[in-house]
């Protein structure tokens, strides 16, 4: 739910159609996070740039990507946060995310990061 952040990461692959409800929702504030991460960030390890550092808080939840909407973890919450655990196995359920993306047909977008670096590059 809003506010849980632990699986804020990874490479997040966007449809066509969510390009044109997520632009509107850029920030400054995503590209100075994105410009301090790097264009050689590891991408599945780095927190997403659409998180408020602060606030721990989706900048776009209302609009964020089908895949975050989607991804469902059944761990232990403090499980998703190893600086409060350690490492620990974090048991995700995959089966219907995996069902409903079958159900819509391939992505045909791009990975969030790169589309965040190309938008970046056009602002003036």
């Amino acid at each position: 739910g809003a506010g849980c952040w632990g699986c804020c990461r990874g490479e997040v692959q966007l449809w066509e159609s969510e390009l044109k409800r997520l632009r509107p929702l850029l920030t400054e504030a995503v590209f100075k996070r994105l410009k301090e991460q790097g264009k050689d960030v590891d991408g599945e390890r780095a927190l997403c740039p659409l998180l408020d550092p602060e606030t721990k808080r989706c900048t776009v939840y209302e609009e964020r990507p089908l895949v975050c909407r989607a991804y469902v973890v059944v761990s232990p919450a403090d499980f998703c946060y190893p600086e409060r655990v350690g490492p620990m196995p974090v048991h995700r359920v995959s089966e219907p995310l995996k069902a409903l993306v079958g159900a819509m047909g391939d992505h045909d977008g791009p990975i969030l990061r790169d589309w965040l670096w190309n938008e970046l590059e056009k602002q003036p």
